[in-house]
């Protein structure tokens, strides 16, 4: 099962350096998810399958605002 976890970037990139240690192989993505759907969670399995490590970033609340117009996120 999958940890649930919230992390600063100063953190994740200590986190990174320990996996990259350990020759774990990371992929990452990132996106705004304000409006989680199936689609999000078909992305998110297959990218978890090319790798041992799955990182998910959030984009910011101004960057989801440029992308999907002012009146998200949500």
């Amino acid at each position: 099962m999958a940890k649930k976890k919230f992390k600063k970037l100063n953190t994740l990139i200590q986190i990174r350096k320990e996996l990259r240690r350990q020759k774990r192989k990371v992929v990452f993505t990132n996106g705004c998810f304000d409006l989680l759907h199936s689609g999000h969670v078909y992305i998110f399995r297959k990218a978890k399958k090319l790798g041992d490590v799955l990182i998910v970033a959030v984009n910011e609340d101004e960057s989801v605002r440029k992308i999907k117009g002012g009146s998200r996120p949500i």
